[in-house]
């Protein structure tokens, strides 16, 4: 009985140490000041890549969770728009010793979770909201790097993506007030 209370107690333990040590070897991106420009860029950077990721985890979503065709088309335009930025992104700064997160923050999650659960109609309000908030801020941040950013690759990056984030932002908003022309 001691020995089978023991062997449990350690494969336990075994399995802890294993999910720690899967947890160290994500990939943490290394925003130093030295790895790029300013603090100012490395969290551009870092708040884009966060961005994208949630971008397209959504996008995914929407493909699953509404029966609207525009809001399954939007879907399949954000997955494309943020692979796509990501992809672009991750290059850069793959020469400037970072990378990008590859799992949603606790807030995008937890978002996430909530929209998840929505149903059909409900789904498609709330997804537009959220996108077209989500969009603004990264507009926002946009405008803010291409401003004052350090970085002359991540500031020219940022200059020739903010026309496509612009048409991307029209198109939500588009679609929200055509959503709210619905009962």
């Amino acid at each position: 009985m001691k020995n089978t209370f023991l062997g449990i107690c350690l494969l336990g333990l075994i399995a802890f140490a294993a999910c720690r040590d899967n947890q160290a070897n994500k990939k943490v991106p290394d925003l130093s000041a030295d790895s790029i420009g300013t603090e100012a860029d490395a969290r551009f950077v870092a708040a884009i890549g966060e961005s994208n990721l949630m971008g397209e985890q959504l996008g995914k979503l929407a493909l699953s969770n509404t029966l609207s065709r525009p809001v399954v088309q939007l879907g399949r335009d954000m997955i494309e728009y943020y692979s796509n930025l990501n992809t672009e992104l991750g290059g850069l700064v793959q020469s400037k010793s970072m990378g990008l997160p590859e799992v949603l923050n606790k807030e995008d999650q937890g978002k996430y979770e909530e929209l998840l659960l929505k149903g059909s109609v409900d789904f498609d309000r709330a997804y537009l909201l959220f996108l077209a908030g989500r969009l603004e801020q990264e507009h926002n941040a946009f405008k803010n790097e291409i401003e004052r950013g350090q970085d002359h690759n991540i500031r020219q990056w940022a200059s020739a993506k903010l026309p496509l984030l612009e048409r991307q932002m029209a198109m939500v908003q588009s679609m929200q007030l055509s959503s709210d022309d619905k009962p």
